[in-house]
């Protein structure tokens, strides 16, 4: 333990070296340099010009401070590892308590035997969201609503099964995914006529046929779909399943456009060039009927 005697001497202003007390403060002090000069500041000695430092006299006032900074630090980082304790136990209880309710109430309902109902249940399992998400539950209870006749159920099935075979699923059969939605389009599905159209164009789990894609493109747009118009403007612009026919194309796109489908509004500028301004008057003519015409029919 150092003596009383010795911590004096640290701290008294005399020369080690040759006794003098004609000391000052070496001009490579800095106070503000580093916390070690504020604690044992430099000083240099007038008579043999010898450099040394001594202990601080305020060296009590360090210990007391640095103390009650290290007692401070504790409690606010012991209110916070308190706190931060029952945040994480008891928000997790309250999320699964709410997904929970959820699941037990669409279940309830599922079980009644209604297949918009078995649908609500199976879609949310699909989705994840409110529920957690399980395809195996999805495809159960979307199952038992398309076996009902429910087209929703119908094509989202649909979708399922080709999410499946997307993934390789050995046990998938791909005959299985037109067929959904040959029975949701049969009912006037326009997601599933859109859906047949795309796969009859690329020969997607059916033979490739451009007539059969036009066919199904016809009738997903007969409501206004806009994907449904785009499509077909493809269609004729490239003249598959259709005699080509630019000035077709432009109107498809056009309506596509209008009803807010971004890449037709592309499309129509790329056809503009090879119209004529009476080919493109005419074109926007006919636009205007058949929106007329379809804002009637509904």
């Amino acid at each position: 333990m150092v003596s009383f005697t010795r911590l004096r001497e640290a701290i008294s202003k005399t020369c080690p070296r040759c006794g003098s007390t004609n000391v000052r403060l070496s001009l490579k002090y800095n106070p503000e340099a580093s916390l070690y000069r504020l604690l044992f500041p430099l000083y240099r000695c007038r008579a043999c010009r010898r450099h040394f430092s001594v202990i601080s006299r305020h060296w009590k006032s360090f210990i007391i401070i640095t103390g009650l900074l290290v007692l401070c630090g504790w409690l606010v980082f012991s209110i916070y590892v308190e706190n931060g304790n029952d945040v994480e136990h008891n928000q997790p209880r309250v999320e699964n308590t709410s997904a929970n309710d959820v699941e037990v109430a669409l279940l309830e309902e599922a079980q009644s035997g209604r297949a918009v109902d078995q649908f609500n249940l199976g879609y949310a399992y699909k989705q994840g969201g409110d529920l957690p998400n399980d395809q195996i539950k999805a495809e159960k209870w979307l199952k038992l609503a398309a076996d009902q006749g429910h087209a929703d159920a119908q094509f989202h099935l649909g979708l399922l099964y080709e999410e499946q075979a997307t993934a390789r699923y050995s046990r998938v059969d791909t005959k299985g995914i037109a067929k959904m939605f040959f029975k949701a389009a049969a009912q006037g599905h326009i997601g599933a006529q859109l859906q047949l159209g795309l796969m009859y164009r690329e020969g997607y789990n059916v033979r490739q046929d451009y007539l059969e894609a036009v066919k199904w493109f016809e009738l997903a747009s007969a409501d206004g779909n806009a994907e449904a118009f785009y499509q077909l403007g493809l269609m004729n612009m490239l003249g598959q399943g259709v005699q080509k026919n630019i000035l077709e194309a432009y109107v498809c796109f056009n309506l596509a456009a209008a009803n807010g489908y971004k890449a037709a509004v592309d499309a129509r500028k790329d056809v503009t060039k090879f119209l004529s301004e009476n080919e493109i008057a005419q074109a926007q003519s006919l636009s205007r009927e058949r929106e007329a015409a379809m804002g009637h029919e509904k």
